[in-house]
């Protein structure tokens, strides 16, 4: 079997690590192939790969960016995911003005598309920032590779 990966950034080194631990756990023994992200793309909407590794960004730094990508008919949703009880998860969360309840609905939401594999999480990406003990007023967006310091305020 053979994964491909996108010839850019890390994927490479990272799935080089989880490869040796499908073969070791699982007695999974696959081949991993770099390509361009335009082939990635063109295989995927074809159906000719048997593995590949499809980075996804959300379209912004929120849980609900996140999760309302694999509703019906968001233009994020390449996988043709449909389940309209999962459609309403996100909403519902965004809807009530109880952050538990909120909380509640995102982890639902999230439950359920792991349990109907429409997306496998391979690997996160993960930034890191730090500000000067008292410093507020900047906010940080991870996904959008942004930082606003227009409200910013230091002692």
């Amino acid at each position: 079997m053979t994964c491909l990966v996108p010839d850019t950034g890390e994927h490479l080194l990272y799935l080089s690590q989880i490869q040796q631990s499908w073969q070791k756990n699982v007695a999974a023994y696959v081949n991993i192939k770099q390509t361009t992200i335009q082939d990635i793309e063109s295989r995927f909407q074809s159906g000719e790969y048997e593995l590949l590794l499809l980075p996804f960004t959300p379209a912004g730094p929120r849980i609900e960016t996140l999760l309302k990508a694999f509703t019906t008919g968001s233009s994020q949703n390449r996988f043709g995911y449909y389940n309209a009880r999962y459609d309403e998860l996100p909403q519902q969360a965004l809807d009530t003005t109880s952050l538990g309840l909120a909380a509640f609905r995102f982890s639902q939401a999230e439950k359920t598309l792991l349990a109907d594999a429409v997306v496998i999480p391979v690997y996160t990406e993960t930034s890191y920032y730090a500000m000067g003990k008292g410093v507020t007023g900047i906010e940080v967006f991870p996904f959008g590779n942004k930082v606003i310091f227009k409200d910013g305020v230091r002692p």
